[in-house]
């Protein structure tokens, strides 16, 4: 049945929902979002939240929820790696998933959606090991996205798998640059096997 949801007043009670169940929120008035974030075992869960998180509202509406899973150790280790070679502001993603539910068509039922909502979240993040999801991340290969690539050579580092790392300096060296786009140097492949030979 389709009906006509109002966005503003979802949101509003959405974020609310969260807050008054302990997570922290923070709001970008510029961008117009929120983050929203909660501690699970030392790394941190969260997401982001605004009025582009509905979809079809007037058709069917749909909320997308997009939960990602970062660590303070492997941010720091990504930064010392790239230094200013990437000009991304946010934590890395270790993990991440989707949450995608339908919107009912009466206020009264929003908070049903949302207690099912952060009940999945909090059952990902709880399950979450954070030791493979680096893994995972290490041996997945080179991605083929900067981003991506980015985390890949982070895990290596995190995981003190120089081997690996070293193999990649020797391709580099013979002016071959595997799967890797130009922001990936020679000198970030140094950096991150000084890394993970500090953390075998």
């Amino acid at each position: 049945m389709s009906f006509k949801l109002n966005i503003d007043q979802f949101v509003h009670q959405f974020i609310e929902y969260f807050q008054k169940s302990g997570w922290i929120s923070t709001h970008d008035k510029h961008e117009d979002y929120w983050e929203i974030s909660h501690d699970f075992h030392g790394s941190n869960v969260g997401f982001v939240f605004n009025s582009r998180s509905v979809f079809a509202p007037t058709l069917n509406p749909k909320v997308q929820i997009s939960p990602f899973l970062t660590n303070a150790a492997f941010s720091k280790i990504e930064k010392e790696i790239f230094q200013h070679a990437s000009k991304i502001q946010v934590d890395p993603a270790v993990a991440y998933t989707k949450i995608i539910k339908s919107i009912p068509e009466y206020s009264a039922e929003y908070p049903v959606l949302f207690k099912d909502i952060l009940q999945e979240i909090e059952a990902w993040g709880q399950n979450l090991n954070l030791q493979n999801c680096v893994q995972e991340l290490a041996t997945k290969g080179i991605p083929e996205v900067g981003g991506g690539q980015l985390r890949h050579l982070t895990a290596l580092a995190y995981l003190g798998d120089f081997n690996t790392l070293l193999d990649y300096q020797k391709i580099f060296r013979k002016g071959k640059r595997l799967n890797f786009v130009p922001m990936i140097t020679a000198e970030i492949i140094d950096r991150a096997i000084d890394i993970a030979a500090e953390r075998a």
